[in-house]
């Protein structure tokens, strides 16, 4: 058994009222169906670590725009024009990447850290 099968097996355990006859059957069925123990070991994979580094959002996005060379009110117009909402993406796609949490994203450019998951998740830039 491999270590992400007991760990896996040892969620199970602690969060539910599974007996050990109960545990024996889940362990042959991970037998049964090795694609579900693939999925888990490909979503481990996956996940990122965000190292941040210690630094204030302002100071950062002062620094982004200048590199960029735009403008806040650009950067936080409020309309869908193809643009704006490309800039938007990048600066959250560049601010996500830099280690900084949603609702910090959202509060610069003044949008809901759900806005944000959105942009990042959904919108093609290219």
């Amino acid at each position: 058994m491999n270590n992400n099968l007991k760990t896996i097996l040892k969620y199970i355990q602690l969060y539910t009222d599974c007996d050990n006859y109960a545990m024996g059957k889940i362990t042959l069925l991970f037998d049964l169906y090795p694609i579900e123990r693939i999925k888990i070991e490909t979503i481990e994979k996956e996940s990122k670590e965000f190292i941040r580094i210690k630094e204030n959002i302002d100071d950062w996005a002062a620094n982004y725009l200048v590199e960029n060379k735009l403008t806040y009110d650009k950067l936080t117009e409020n309309n869908r024009k193809f643009n704006t909402v490309k800039r938007r993406y990048l600066f959250a796609r560049a601010a996500r990447e830099h280690g900084f949490i949603l609702t910090e994203i959202g509060r610069k450019l003044k949008m809901h850290h759900s806005s944000i998951v959105h942009l990042l998740n959904h919108y093609q830039p290219f």
